[in-house]
C-alpha cells in the first residue's frame, strides 16, 4: 500500500521530534562537560598551590605528581567533549536535511541550489520548460551539497544520453528509494562540508600534491624525523636526572631542529594550504564514504567499485588523511608550532606523513570521493521518488507513439493540478486551441518536464506514461532584448531557425510550440505558422502546436491523419467563467478574450 502524503509528512516529523530530543540531550551532556574541566582545571590549581606552599619533600612530589591526575581527566573530557560537539553538529545538520524535506512537502520550498548557474536561453529547451532557477524542476529535486554532484544532476536533464544510461539510472533510483531514510546520514555528513570543499580536495591530491611533497623523499630526511623526537626525549631525561651536559645539548639541538625546519618553510606552507583547517570536513566526508561502504548496493550504477577489494577502506583512507591534517594544522598557534618543531621538527614529520599516505592511499581516495557526487544525484531523485509515491516510472518503447495516462505538471502541487490523458501518434503534429489562461502552455509544459523527468530516470508526475526516445526543441518564452538589440520578432525568427536546423539534422524529435510569431501582425502570424507546421509534416517531425489562431484547426481535414485538433475551453457558470483545464478532442469554440476585456472596462 503507498503512503500518503500525510503519512510521509507524519514520519519526517516524527523524525525531527526524535533529533530535537537528541540535540537537546546533547546540549546538556556538553554543559556538563565543560563544567568538569573547569573542575579538573581547579583541582589542577590546587595541586600546584599545595605543592609549592607545603616544605615537606615528600608532599611536594606526592602534589607534584597528583598534578597528572587533573591533567590527564582533563584531556579525556576534551576529546569526549569534542566528540559529543561534533555529534551535535551533525544532528543540527541531520535536522536541517529533515526540516527541509518537510518544507518542500509542505512549502513547496527547497533549501539547496535551485541551478539558477546552469540556465541557458539558447538551449533547445530548458528556459521554456523551467529547468533550471527558482521553482524549477532542478529546484524540486536537487539534494546535492557538492558543485560535482550540482553539476552531474544538471547533466542527465541537459543532455540525458542513451536508453540504457536511464535505464540504468532508473535502476539506481529505485534502490536509493529503498534506503531514503538511512540516505539521511549520509546527506548530513555532506551538510556539514564547506560547498567547494570536495573540488578543492580532488584538485589538491590530483594536481599538486605529488609535486609539492617532492622535497620529503629524501632519505636523510625521513630517518631525521623518525629519530629526533626519541633524542629529545632522552636528552629531556637525562637532564632531568642531573646530566650536566643534557640542557645544554637539549637547546643547542632545539635551535637546529628550529633551523632546519624553517629552511623548509615555504614546502611546508605549500602542502598545509589547501589542506588548512579541513580535518573535519575530511572527517565527514569519510563518514559519508563509510555510509555508502556499507549498503551493499546492487544496482548496476551504484555498485561500480563498491565491492572491489582496493575500495573497502577508502573511508579509513581518509580518515588517515583526516588525522594527518589535524596534527598539521597544531602549527597555526605560533608558540605551539616553535615548540613541536623544537621537540618533533613537527612539520617536517607531518609531511613525510603525508608523503607516505599520498603514495599508499591516493588513488584509491580520488575514486571513492569521486562516488560521492553520483550518489548525491541518484539519491536527489530517490527522495522525490520517495516524497512523491504517485508519481510513476516510465516505459520505453521503440514504437511511434507517445501515451500518457493521468499526466499532470509536476510543479503545480499535487492537491490543485488537473490531470490529463493524451496520445500522440508519431510523426502527428496536434495543433491545440484554446482561450486565454484556459491550460494551453500548461499542457505544453507538462508534456515537457514529465519528458525530461523520464531521461533522468525519475518517476514522472502520470499513472502511466509510454514513450520512445525523443530530442526536444521548444518555443515558448521568447524575449527581446535591449542589450542586444533584439526585437521579440528577431527572437522569434532566431529560435525558428535554431527549430528548423535542429529538426533537419535529426528528426527524431519532438517540437513544442506556444503562439508562434507574437510580434508580427495576424496576416502573417497565420501564413508563418500555417508554413511551419507543413515543414514538420512534410520532415515526420512530431509537433505540439498551441495557438489562438483556429485558422489552423482547418488543416486536420486536408492532412487527414497527420494533423490531429485537441482543445481547452472554458464554460459560464452563474455569470463566471470557469476553467476545467481538460483537453478534449476537435477545435475550440469558445474563447474569452472579449470576456476578460470587459471585465477591466473595455
Amino acid at each position: 500500500m503507498l503512503k500518503s502524503k500525510d503519512d510521509i509528512i507524519k514520519n519526517y516529523n516524527d523524525r525531527k521530534l526524535k533529533i530535537l530530543a537528541k540535540i537537546k540531550s546533547l546540549k546538556v551532556n556538553i554543559n556538563k562537560h565543560s563544567f568538569y574541566r573547569v573542575l579538573m582545571f581547579l583541582l589542577l590549581i590546587f595541586c600546584f598551590v599545595k605543592m609549592v606552599s607545603v616544605n615537606e619533600t615528600l608532599w611536594q612530589y606526592i602534589y607534584g605528581f597528583s598534578m597528572i591526575i587533573p591533567i590527564v581527566v582533563f584531556m579525556l573530557i576534551v576529546k569526549n567533549q569534542s566528540k559529543i560537539e561534533r555529534a551535535l553538529v551533525f544532528n543540527k545538520n541531520y535536522l536541517w536535511v529533515i526540516e527541509n524535506e518537510i518544507l518542500a512537502l509542505i512549502q513547496h520550498q527547497n533549501n539547496y541550489s535551485d541551478g539558477s548557474i546552469f540556465e541557458d536561453d539558447a538551449h533547445p529547451y530548458t528556459s521554456d520548460l523551467d529547468v533550471f532557477g527558482r521553482n524549477s524542476i532542478y529546484h524540486k529535486i536537487n539534494r546535492c551539497n557538492t558543485y560535482t554532484g550540482m553539476n552531474e544532476l544538471a547533466a542527465w536533464f541537459i543532455d540525458p544520453g542513451e536508453i540504457h544510461d536511464i535505464l540504468n539510472r532508473q535502476e539506481a533510483i529505485k534502490e536509493g528509494k529503498e534506503k531514503i531514510d538511512a540516505s539521511f546520514t549520509f546527506r548530513a555528513f555532506l551538510k556539514a562540508q564547506k560547498v567547494g570543499f570536495l573540488e578543492s580536495i580532488l584538485a589538491k591530491i590530483e594536481n599538486e600534491l605529488a609535486e609539492e611533497i617532492k622535497f620529503t623523499q629524501k632519505k636523510w630526511m625521513k630517518i631525521y624525523v623518525s629519530f629526533m623526537p626519541f633524542l629529545m626525549l632522552a636528552l629531556f631525561f637525562l637532564s632531568f636526572i642531573g646530566e650536566s651536559w643534557g640542557w645544554g645539548s637539549f637547546i643547542i639541538i632545539a635551535i637546529v631542529n628550529l633551523t632546519i625546519v624553517y629552511s623548509f618553510s615555504r614546502n611546508v606552507n605549500l602542502i598545509h594550504k589547501g589542506f588548512s583547517g579541513l580535518g573535519n570536513n575530511l572527517q565527514d566526508c569519510a563518514d559519508a564514504i563509510f555510509w555508502d561502504e556499507e549498503q551493499n548496493w546492487k544496482s548496476e550504477m551504484l555498485k561500480i567499485n563498491s565491492n572491489d577489494n582496493q575500495f573497502k577502506n577508502v573511508s579509513q583512507e581518509i580518515q588517515e588523511l583526516a588525522t594527518i591534517i589535524d596534527q598539521f594544522d597544531a602549527r597555526m598557534n605560533m608558540i605551539v608550532n616553535v615548540f613541536l618543531n623544537a621537540l618533533m621538527v613537527w612539520d617536517l614529520r607531518c609531511s613525510v606523513k603525508l608523503e607516505n599516505w599520498y603514495k599508499k592511499s591516493s588513488h584509491t581516495i580520488v575514486v571513492g570521493l569521486k562516488r560521492i557526487p553520483k550518489l548525491e544525484s541518484i539519491l536527489s531523485i530517490s527522495t522525490l521518488h520517495y516524497n512523491y509515491p504517485n508519481w510513476n516510472f516510465p516505459s520505453f518503447i521503440n514504437e511511434n507513439e507517445l501515451v500518457a495516462v493521468d499526466l499532470a505538471h509536476p510543479l503545480i502541487p499535487e492537491e490543485s493540478v488537473i490531470s490529463n490523458d493524451y496520445n500522440l501518434k508519431i510523426p502527428r503534429v496536434d495543433i491545440i486551441t484554446g482561450s486565454n489562461m484556459s491550460g494551453k502552455s500548461t499542457f505544453l509544459r507538462s508534456i515537457g518536464l514529465n519528458i525530461i523527468l523520464a531521461y533522468t530516470g525519475s518517476p514522472v508526475s502520470a499513472s502511466n506514461f509510454v514513450l520512445p526516445k525523443l530530442n526536444i526543441v521548444s518555443y515558448m518564452r521568447i524575449k527581446d532584448s535591449l542589450e542586444t538589440k533584439t526585437s521579440t520578432f528577431k527572437a522569434e525568427l532566431i529560435r525558428l531557425k535554431m527549430i528548423l536546423e535542429h529538426v533537419t539534422q535529426d528528426r527524431n524529435t519532438l517540437v513544442l510550440i506556444d503562439e508562434m510569431l507574437r510580434g508580427t501582425n495576424s496576416h502573417d502570424k497565420f501564413e508563418g505558422s500555417k508554413a511551419f507546421i507543413l515543414k514538420m509534416i512534410n520532415l515526420g517531425v512530431p509537433t505540439l502546436f498551441a495557438t489562438h489562431d483556429l485558422q489552423l484547426s482547418a488543416l486536420e481535414k486536408e492532412y487527414l491523419g497527420k494533423v490531429k485538433n485537441f482543445h481547452f475551453d472554458i464554460y459560464i457558470d452563474e455569470n463566471e467563467m470557469k476553467f476545467d483545464y481538460k483537453l478534449k478532442e476537435g477545435p475550440c469554440n469558445v474563447f474569452n478574450a472579449a470576456v476578460l476585456l470587459k471585465e477591466i472596462g473595455l
